[in-house]
């Protein structure tokens, strides 16, 4: 049979439905779509077992609305058929001056949609707002971070000029900084097999590197150049 369902996220909807059982006052229903998921994806025993999952549908005014899972129909037994309806309209009132409206399906059967759209555009908003908080104390924090990382390649420039070593990120990034293309595999070896190098000596695991000094003095000569100017 075809019954109006009041749904959560598409609103109010003519949908097939199964009888299930009468309870009080009022019938109560089950989605044959859902009923249909359940024979085609699952064995017997799996069908029995997902089964109290299904959502359990309560006519009242000519409208079904979600209450429930099947398994909590129990819970629903002490109540008739206006209370239900009540509570239902309870709690969207206070989803909506919570300003945390879910249910349009509640909204369309009230003729609240304007009060829903509402309360849906200040959500958005307020999530507008948020990921820009989010998005500016990200940028600070990268700024920060930016300025702190800019006075330790200081101090080891400083070092390196003063014939100190230094350590090999410290090296790459000073590279990078004043504009000294290493070549991918010179800039590899430096991350993985250098340690600490000098004006004319370093330390490694691996490999040495038969370039490496002529990038060392390009950085030299262009941070000197530079911090004459």
């Amino acid at each position: 049979m075809i019954k109006k369902v009041v749904l959560t996220s598409s609103g109010i909807k003519n949908k097939q439905v199964i009888e299930h059982e009468k309870i009080n006052d009022f019938q109560t229903y089950l989605l044959k779509d859902q009923l249909n998921d359940l024979e085609n994806n699952y064995d017997k025993e799996e069908q029995e077992q997902y089964k109290r999952h299904l959502l359990l549908l309560v006519e009242v005014d000519k409208h079904l609305f979600t209450v429930c899972h099947l398994d909590q129909i129990e819970m629903i037994k002490q109540y008739d058929g206006n209370q239900i309806l009540e509570m239902l309209i309870s709690n969207f009132n206070k989803e909506l001056s919570g300003n945390k409206a879910i249910n349009w399906g509640m909204a369309q059967y009230l003729n609240k949609e304007d009060e829903f759209n509402q309360v849906k555009e200040n959500k958005r908003k307020e999530n507008e707002r948020y990921k820009l908080e989010q998005k500016q104390i990200r940028e600070e924090k990268e700024k920060q971070h930016q300025k702190e990382r800019d006075r330790e390649l200081e101090t080891s420039l400083n070092e390196l000029l003063a014939g100190n070593k230094i350590d090999n990120y410290d090296f790459v990034d000073l590279c990078d900084k004043y504009s000294i293309k290493l070549p991918l595999r010179t800039r590899g070896w430096a991350l993985k097999s250098l340690n600490e190098i000098g004006k004319d000596q370093y330390s490694y695991g691996g490999n040495p590197s038969k370039v490496v000094f002529n990038y060392v003095e390009k950085l030299i000569n262009v941070a000197m150049t530079e911090q004459a100017i």
